[in-house]
């Protein structure tokens, strides 16, 4: 299905023994191997899969966003190939290998999330040819070193330490990330103030539970509740 950018929907009959559509996911799956081997621009990637297939994305405009979960051990050759559409990848904790060409063209990513600690095995730097290397790279914080020396990782210049999705001070506050927003809970009438990575004011008021505060773009921001320091959160899609 390369080069199908206006594919919505691909769903595997039930009861066929080889392939499957888990979960709704608009994509194929080969049930054996929990391998997923053709997506569309609307696919979400179950947990149960286990690998992504060579050039399973390919040139899929229509795809912007993507997860990859834990359970996701290797992303094969070309997987998103030319998905020029894409802006933000969030790769799970379970990647060990990505193959050569796997973000090859994918031009507008403005972030990528990688939650592995070890940095996976990236098999040749034409992995993320024409990728920016200056977008924020947002890694494991006790990982930065790491990911800077690093064959295939190394080569991006804005690598940022931070914990993804939730972080907690003294149990006093917590900071929750989700779809583009930020919201904080405990810290009700307390001031809030959210800075982007370069330190820039973004949002400034009086801070409500649970309130989703909507910010710009991707990528990691800084969240102050009173006096208290600063917690890093980074912002998904």
């Amino acid at each position: 299905f390369a080069g199908c950018s206006g594919l919505t929907s691909l769903v595997v009959e039930d009861g066929n023994t080889v392939y499957d559509s888990r979960e709704n996911c608009n994509a194929i799956i080969e049930t054996a191997s929990n391998t997923m081997i053709a997506g569309t621009g609307n696919t979400f990637i179950p947990n149960s899969v286990t690998g992504i297939g060579n050039y399973v994305f390919e040139e899929c405009f229509g795809l912007t966003h993507i997860a990859i979960p834990n359970s996701v051990t290797s992303i094969g050759e070309g997987a998103f190939y030319n998905c020029s559409g894409l802006t933000s990848v969030n790769i799970g904790s379970g990647v060990n290998t990505v193959q050569k060409f796997a973000f090859y063209g994918c031009e507008n990513l403005d972030t990528i999330i990688c939650n592995a600690v070890e940095p996976p095995t990236v098999a040749d730097t034409n992995a993320f040819e024409g990728v920016w290397k200056g977008l924020p790279l947002i890694v494991p914080g006790e990982s930065v070193g790491q990911y800077q020396s690093a064959y295939g990782w190394r080569d991006f210049y804005n690598i940022v330490g931070a914990p993804v999705g939730i972080e907690e001070l003294e149990n006093e506050y917590k900071v929750f990330a989700n779809n583009g927003c930020i919201a904080v809970s405990g810290a009700e009438g307390q001031t809030l103030r959210i800075y982007d990575v370069q330190g820039r004011l973004i949002i400034s008021e009086k801070a409500a539970d649970n309130k989703l505060y909507a910010v710009p773009t991707t990528g990691v921001y800084m969240v102050q509740v009173g006096k208290n320091r600063a917690l890093k959160v980074a912002v998904m899609r």
